[in-house]
């Protein structure tokens, strides 16, 4: 018997939704590279006394955190819409979806689907972190220009350093949901 329409897309949506977050991973963690290494020469002064080779490490990382948060984005939202068509087609009738993932009756699916929630959520949160990141690095740039308060850059340095490290655990946990859904899907 050939297999419905509907799961064959929600699997590629899933598939396209592990793709991005892959690809997001990698990106935060090339920014996180860029922040340890920017953290190691501040610690030794180095770096204060040289903006110009902090400005261009920010930059990079900046760079790179600007290229995951569309990525981390796009998880989310392919993740949703694979959750919408999956309710959809779990229904009785294609116009009358399913309201929640609870309503799924197959265990299995809904087990999947909740999983693609989370997933959604987390990844959701992991733009936000991405963003807030993001708002320390501008921040630290800024301080950077003002000879009175360059100690703080330190400081903006490590508070983005924390957020990027909250993003990519975020991140990491997602994919792995996204992953576990996307095993179920296709057993």
């Amino acid at each position: 018997m050939a297999e419905e329409a509907w799961k064959v897309v929600v699997r590629q949506q899933v598939g396209e939704a592990v793709v991005c977050s892959d690809r997001a991973s990698g990106r935060l963690a090339g920014a996180l590279e860029q922040l340890d290494e920017a953290l190691g020469d501040l610690a030794t002064q180095a770096l204060v006394d040289d903006p110009r080779a902090w400005r261009d490490w920010a930059q990079r990382a900046d760079r790179m955190l600007a290229d995951a948060s569309p990525e981390l984005a796009a998880a989310a939202s392919i993740v949703r819409a694979a959750g919408l068509i999956a309710l959809r087609g779990a229904a009785a009738s294609p116009e009358a979806p399913l309201r929640s993932v609870a309503d799924v009756p197959d265990e299995g699916l809904r087990g999947a689907l909740a999983r693609l929630e989370d997933a959604r959520d987390k990844a959701g949160s992991a733009c936000d972190q991405v963003d807030l990141c993001r708002s320390y690095l501008a921040g630290a740039l800024r301080l950077l220009e003002i000879n009175q308060v360059k100690s703080l850059v330190h400081a903006k340095l490590v508070s983005a350093r924390d957020e990027l490290e909250v993003a990519r655990n975020l991140q990491k946990e997602s994919a792995e949901q996204v992953y576990d859904a996307l095993l179920s899907l296709l057993l």
